[in-house]
């Protein structure tokens, strides 16, 4: 016996000499050290122990056993902290594997729930992993309802054969006065028995109605408000540990995220189909480009337009149809705005898919997030391009408006200076006045119904010669090819008309019932060529009285001037007059605008205009 071992049991080895051991020293019934020595002697072979040690508790010993010639040798010592040491590192590695078991579990969450889009199937994966992970008989998630009365399941799981809670809504106060504060309070509620639980006496059988006696409730409560929370249930009542807890709290936690995320990405969704139902309604081209600027998105307008797929007109496609004048300043307006996030319009021309130029009036407007980060621009176009020549044509109209109005202006100046030239304004004269500017009217009224274009040759000269159609007697016969006369033009010979049928109503055909006149006209050969640009109308008189040539003298009068002179700078050359004993016959030289299909003469009757 050595000193150290003098030291641990407390005596001697003078004491200790020739004596039994187990007499020297306390043998309490639950002792290990007189079972491991009598063991050790009747095997009669090494043995090795840690035993509590029986003289000082607390402490453990570390025994070694060999036999002797005649007895047991034995060693030992304090393995105490030793002991301590190895309790301590497995504990770590039990909450080592504990924390790696737990981690895969929500690994597996997340990746279940990242894998799904629609929110009712988040909530029945994450119900179903939590509760077959506790062994539970139910598990679910609900939402407080608005008015903060009711608890509404959105997403549960069930043990086969037990009914399903989804879209059911039950009544807060079902959590009785005392749970109902705690899980609005935040923080994990394990309730072992809600039967036994003092707590829940009197909500008990309603809680535990559906196998849920033992009850867990991880409140999700955010900016103060309880919001939503994940309940497991177990049909037996069982104490529900810190670990099962901090798992149900971390699972209801992630499902919360996967909801929302799901919610949002579905609105996104339902967002975008709805901006592209109604941008793909619009009749003009819509885009909408993304921060870097390429185009992400392009409506059913747009493809029309240029005639190409969705996925060509992606990214900067769009300005290869812009007209190459035009390209670089779009372009340049485009990044001018995008440096200063603002607004910007432009015109220019777009190759349509027909491959021609419209002109193209656009408008985009840059976008925000709600965090007022620049997400990008939505543009709209409109095809000016009718819009642009109705703008050339309207220019075009008033300047030609104002010529004509200077010009009618010019010849009523003329018209009453060559009517009242002697400064006297008889009866006669009002009236031969009034009938020039009715003529006039008259042929403005034609060029009216077509645009101040021109005007068909038959409609002048039926409309010079209408004031003196007779239905009963039809005295004016028309005939005549297809011709279109400039405005000037058309002027001219309907004043030269009314002069040839106001003078046939004083003293020609028109005089008599029997007389009669013949409008005519058809294609002139050219003096110099072969002609198709001049129309030949000859106005020829019959049946009235005897006609004689007026002298030089009497040829002064405004009509006989109109037709000798005043037709000359419209018509390019004068009437020709020939007085003729049986009526007057006059020829017009009458320049046409050239178009092709001009049809060969017909007769027609007084009042029935050509086809």
């Amino acid at each position: 016996m050595n000193a150290a071992a003098e030291a641990h049991f407390g005596f001697s080895r003078e004491h200790a000499s020739g004596r039994v051991i187990w007499d020297l020293i306390a043998n309490p019934p639950d002792g290990r050290l007189r079972p491991f020595l009598e063991a050790a002697m009747r095997g009669r072979a090494p043995a090795d122990a840690d035993v509590p040690s029986d003289i000082h508790p607390g402490r453990w010993v570390g025994l070694r056993a060999f036999p002797l010639k005649d007895g047991l040798g034995v060693n030992f010592r304090d393995v105490t902290e030793r002991r301590e040491r190895e309790r301590r590192e497995h504990e770590q590695a039990e909450r080592l594997a504990e924390l790696e078991t737990r981690l895969a579990f929500l690994l597996e969450v997340a990746d279940t729930l990242r894998a799904l889009a629609d929110p009712e199937a988040i909530l029945t994966a994450a119900a179903r992993l939590l509760g077959e992970k506790l062994g539970a008989a139910r598990a679910g998630y609900a939402e407080i309802a608005q008015d903060d009365a009711r608890v509404v399941i959105s997403g549960d799981w069930a043990l086969d054969g037990l009914p399903r809670l989804a879209g059911q809504a039950i009544p807060f106060s079902v959590f009785g006065p005392e749970i109902g504060p705690a899980i609005r309070a935040g923080g994990v509620l394990a309730l072992p028995d809600v039967l036994a639980d003092p707590r829940t006496a009197a909500e008990g059988p309603t809680l535990a109605r559906g196998r849920g006696r033992a009850l867990m409730i991880a409140p999700l409560v955010r900016d103060g408000r309880l919001e939503a929370l994940f309940f497991v249930a177990a049909a037996e009542p069982r104490a529900w540990t810190p670990e099962e807890q901090a798992l149900a709290e971390d699972v209801a936690s992630r499902t919360w995220s996967a909801l929302g995320r799901a919610r949002s990405q579905r609105a996104l969704r339902e967002s975008e189909a709805r901006f592209r139902a109604m941008a793909d309604s619009a009749p003009s081209p819509v885009w909408v480009t993304g921060p870097a600027g390429p185009i992400e998105f392009v409506n059913r307008a747009f493809c029309e337009l240029a005639g190409k797929p969705f996925e060509a007109l992606l990214g900067d496609a769009w300005l290869d149809l812009m007209h190459p004048d035009d390209a670089p300043r779009v372009a340049r307006l485009r990044e001018d705005a995008r440096r200063e996030l603002a607004a910007y319009g432009w015109e220019g021309r777009f190759r349509t898919g027909r491959g021609e130029w419209r002109w193209m009036r656009a408008s985009a407007q840059p976008r925000f997030d709600a965090n007022g980060v620049f997400q990008g621009y939505v543009g709209l176009a409109m095809d000016v391009t009718d819009a642009r020549r109705a703008e050339e044509r309207q220019r075009l109209l008033i300047n030609e408006l104002n010529h004509r109005v200077k010009n009618t202006l010019a010849t009523v100046q003329s018209l009453a200076h060559q009517t009242f030239r002697e400064g006297v304004v008889t009866r006669d004269a009002r009236r031969q006045f009034t009938d020039r500017l009715l003529a006039l009217s008259a042929a403005h009224n034609v060029l009216t119904r077509e645009n101040w274009e021109g005007a068909e040759l038959s409609d002048i000269v039926h409309e010079a010669a209408r004031p003196y159609e007779d239905p009963q007697n039809a005295r004016i016969v028309m005939a005549g090819l297809t011709a279109r006369l400039r405005p000037p033009v058309a002027l001219a010979v309907s004043m030269a008309l009314h002069e040839l049928a106001t003078n046939a109503v004083k003293y020609g055909a028109l005089s008599t019932r029997e007389g009669r006149i013949r409008i005519e006209w058809r294609l002139a050969p050219d003096r110099d060529g072969p002609g198709g640009d001049t129309v030949e109308l000859e106005w020829r008189e019959t049946g009235g009285p005897a006609v004689e040539a007026p002298s030089p003298a009497r040829r002064t009068g405004f009509g006989s001037r109109l037709l000798t002179q005043g037709l000359a700078a419209e018509l390019g050359a004068p009437a020709e007059v020939d007085y003729r004993p049986e009526g007057v016959v006059c020829r017009l030289r009458v320049p046409i605008i050239r178009e092709p299909g001009i049809r060969e003469p017909g007769i027609r009757e007084p009042g029935v205009r050509e086809a």
